[in-house]
């Protein structure tokens, strides 16, 4: 079988729906054409209604998603946290599991904390989305010592 190349340098992350050999191991066989995001690859594969649903599930993830990510890009592990938060490593599953509308401020604020960032409340109009960018974007800074 041939293998497809990437436009992506060997080691750099992409979803597959095709085949193709793994970039870390040549005897991984990787089925379907190169998708460099989840969005792209379920837009090509995925039937309208799971779209839809992933689509959703997403859109009320925010908070938690980037607090995750602000955890991986800081190295810090479940113990790690655990130890930080006083949580069992079911809490922080089930922290990590929920969806934005289902955590308290209170375990926001602890999470957050645990990984050193600070957890600002505004009130603005209910359409205005403008920060979403700014607040991810500070996350990212706050785990990386102050760079963006």
């Amino acid at each position: 079988m041939h293998s497809l190349r990437s436009k992506r340098e060997p080691g750099d992350a992409s979803v597959f729906a095709g085949e193709m050999h793994s970039p870390n191991d040549p005897n991984i066989k990787l089925k379907g054409a190169p998708h460099y995001n989840i969005q792209e690859m379920l837009a090509a594969t995925a039937s309208p209604e799971f779209l839809d649903e992933f689509r959703w599930y997403q859109a009320n993830r925010v908070i938690i998603n980037a607090l995750c990510v602000g955890r991986a890009v800081a190295g810090v592990t479940i113990d790690e946290l655990s130890a930080r938060t006083n949580w069992c490593s079911d809490d922080i599953d089930d922290f990590e599991a929920s969806e934005d509308g289902e955590i308290n401020l209170r375990d926001l604020n602890t999470y957050a904390s645990a990984l050193g960032i600070q957890v600002d409340i505004s009130f603005r109009a209910a359409n205005d989305h403008s920060d979403s960018v700014a607040a991810v974007e500070g996350i990212n800074r706050a785990v990386n010592g102050g760079t963006p």
